[in-house]
């Protein structure tokens, strides 16, 4: 949920306006809503996605590892003239506390790191 792809977060993807849906990445989603309406947007998704009920759910299934994926962006806010929106550390912290309250141990997996984005999806830049 730190990283937006549309398959796995189609709900997100479904409630924009149709030119950001068209999109098939966060950089296009992100310029085609908007600086403001993107920071809008994505703040809300990091902050609702997940709560601790979900990860006590993954817990008593039997799980007990999350990898997390993020962009560089999401650490140290986007480059000069990334639509990204970032950073993102106060969701991320708030994510890392649910899931340690739970017992679970987390991968962090830096999956959009700064210049290694690809132009064929899900990256599309």
């Amino acid at each position: 949920w730190f990283l937006l792809e549309p398959g796995p977060c189609s709900h997100f993807w479904q409630g924009l306006p149709s030119e950001a849906q068209r999109e098939i990445c966060e950089w296009g989603c992100c310029q085609a809503l908007g600086h403001a309406e993107a920071r809008k947007r994505l703040t809300e998704h990091r902050r609702t996605y997940f709560s601790r009920e979900d990860f006590a759910e993954m817990k008593a299934a039997g799980l007990t590892h999350v990898r997390l994926c993020l962009g560089a962006w999401c650490v140290v806010g986007p480059r000069q003239g990334e639509p990204y929106v970032g950073p993102c550390l106060e969701a991320l912290d708030r994510a890392l506390d649910q899931l340690e309250a739970e017992g679970m141990r987390v991968l962090l997996d830096l999956h959009g790191c700064v210049g290694g984005e690809s132009a064929k999806p899900p990256c599309g830049h």
